[in-house]
């Protein structure tokens, strides 16, 4: 047979399962709420409250084997007690997605599964921690297989000329009596031509260098420029195009130098 809660007052009201002690204190109460406070901490639209007077956790065990448990101690928390992990799992889609919302319902964060592993959606992903060395981000092949793990950087938007496509920032603070962030070190790529069939590149590398950050060194097209953003072209060839001085040297002795000509 069933046990059945049955509302009493059709204007409003619940029917609840209560627990008292032997002071007759509510220890606590399963309802739903029909109304905002109708059941503790209930709201409207029909929610279904678990509440206690008490305890912080609400414990779902197999007869007396903890499985999994709900604990509101210090922040929320979803804990899987034999390690096992959480599963998430949709009914009618074969790619669920877990979805971070603020408090006004809005959409912060998402992580859905795809064919290709997980997409994440919504804003920036940050890795932080206080312990010396971290935190690592490793990207780990464990096949038996001849080609490594990727990191791509893609602009899957219209194409135009000059776009960026990736930029690596290298950021530290410096020792000011209130500290700023500084940019000590770039690499980026830029996108000089996107005409299909001929399209060109320019990589970037940058440093800091007397409080001023700069290209030190570009990659342009099959050119290669140390101190020039524009390095020459070789006619048919690739050409190494330095500007300033080339020195070389072993164990500190200058051997001689090489002087551009511009």
């Amino acid at each position: 047979g069933n046990l059945a809660l049955k509302e009493q007052n059709t204007t409003g009201g619940s029917a609840s399962l209560l627990y008292h002690d032997t002071d007759d204190s509510l220890l606590w109460t399963i309802g739903v709420a029909r109304t905002t406070n109708e059941i503790e901490t209930g709201s409207a639209n029909l929610d279904l409250v678990l509440a206690s007077a008490y305890a912080s956790n609400i414990i779902f065990a197999n007869k007396t084997t903890e499985s999994m448990r709900i604990s509101s101690t210090g922040h929320t928390q979803i804990i899987a007690a034999d390690g096992s992990g959480l599963a998430l799992k949709s009914a009618s889609s074969s790619n669920p997605k877990l979805t971070f919302l603020d408090s006004g319902g809005g959409t912060k964060f998402a992580i859905q599964a795809s064919t290709s592993g997980a997409t994440f959606s919504g804003g920036d992903v940050e890795i932080t921690s206080s312990t010396d060395a971290k935190p690592i981000l490793t990207l780990e092949q464990t096949g038996d297989n001849s080609n490594a793990g990727q990191l791509i950087f893609l602009t899957s938007g219209a194409a135009n000329d000059n776009d960026d496509s990736g930029v690596i920032r290298f950021r530290g603070m410096n020792d000011a009596g209130t500290p700023e962030e500084i940019e000590y070190a770039t690499i980026y790529v830029n996108h000089d031509d996107v005409s299909d069939g001929s399209e060109d590149a320019t990589m970037f590398f940058r440093t800091q260098s007397g409080g001023s950050l700069g290209s030190r060194m570009v990659i342009k097209s099959s050119n290669v420029g140390i101190g020039t953003e524009l390095p020459a072209s070789g006619g048919s060839g690739s050409t190494l195009h330095i500007r300033n001085n080339l020195y070389l040297g072993s164990s500190g002795a200058v051997h001689g130098s090489i002087n551009s000509d511009d």
